[in-house]
């Protein structure tokens, strides 16, 4: 799905991106031109996507090697997926057409809001956050 998207991104001649801006982060300063919170982050969402395509990539590589002969870089390595939900949601929300305003971004933000909260409560229940 990540491939489809970066080789349809490239063929789109609306938004012209090179190979370069798609595989390497801040080097596109794209932007949809909408603040979130009255910032405008579309170069940074563009970034946060590339980072987090690196960071799925590494974890689906590492399953697919490592699951069985080094599991605890294996186990370190699925951290990362801390980082790609809210990377992935902030390049949607920065970035997005479909999410510049109306109805979608108002969902797309109480959906980010609700999975802060089950993040939290998955780390809670693992013991990773304190409960004191």
């Amino acid at each position: 799905a990540i491939a489809v998207h970066i080789i349809f991104l490239w063929l789109d001649h609306y938004i012209s991106f090179s190979w370069l801006q798609l595989l390497v982060p801040f080097t596109s300063s794209y932007s949809n031109h909408v603040a979130t919170f009255g910032v405008i982050l579309g170069s940074i969402g563009v970034a946060l996507g590339v980072l987090a395509m690196y960071a799925v990539a590494l974890m689906v590589l590492s399953s697919l090697g490592w699951i069985n002969t080094r599991q605890g870089i294996w186990r370190k390595l699925h951290y990362l997926g801390y980082f790609v939900l809210p990377a992935v949601f902030v390049h949607a929300l920065a970035t997005g057409s479909d999410l510049k305003y109306g109805t979608f971004r108002t969902v797309w933000l109480l959906i980010g809001f609700m999975l802060v909260l089950i993040i939290l409560t998955r780390l809670w229940r693992a013991r990773t956050l304190s409960r004191d």
